[in-house]
């Protein structure tokens, strides 16, 4: 069997015999982007100060989730109100143990190959791609967090 799942719903399933391990992780392929936004370049080229507002924002959210883990509890119970406290601490030792969250935003050209690997492996996308075309790290490079 094959399954596709994220946290909390993996240990979840784990504790009540829904399915058992392996359960292989985002970081068990090595330098993988987990989360990413996509902005549009139309919205880059006209509106540069809302994007980098923006990335300001997932990276200062980003580095208080990794320094702060009673933050990441409240957030994960916000997002997961109908978890259990021991769902929520399983799902947030996985995702700590794993690193799962970047600390500063970048993508490296590496994480990019691996994920079009992925992708292409599946035969969603071969149509071959450059770095510099799909990723613009400008606005991480320019942050002030």
């Amino acid at each position: 069997q094959i399954a596709n799942g994220a946290e909390p719903q993996i240990k979840d399933g784990l504790a009540k015999g829904v399915w058992g391990e392996p359960f292989y992780k985002f970081t068990d392929l090595g330098d993988y982007p987990y989360s990413v936004i996509s902005v549009r370049k139309s919205t880059i080229d006209e509106d540069p100060e809302t994007v980098q507002k923006f990335v300001n924002a997932v990276i200062k959210g980003l580095k208080a989730i990794n320094e702060d883990r009673a933050l990441a509890e409240e957030i994960f119970m916000k997002e997961f109100p109908t978890s259990d406290e021991t769902s929520m601490k399983a799902a947030l030792d996985r995702a700590f143990e794993d690193e799962l969250w970047s600390k500063d935003g970048f993508i490296t050209e590496e994480s990019l190959a691996l994920t079009m690997e992925v992708v292409e492996k599946t035969g969603i996308y071969t149509d071959g791609y450059s770095y510099d075309e799909l990723i613009d790290m400008q606005f991480v490079e320019s942050s002030d967090e």
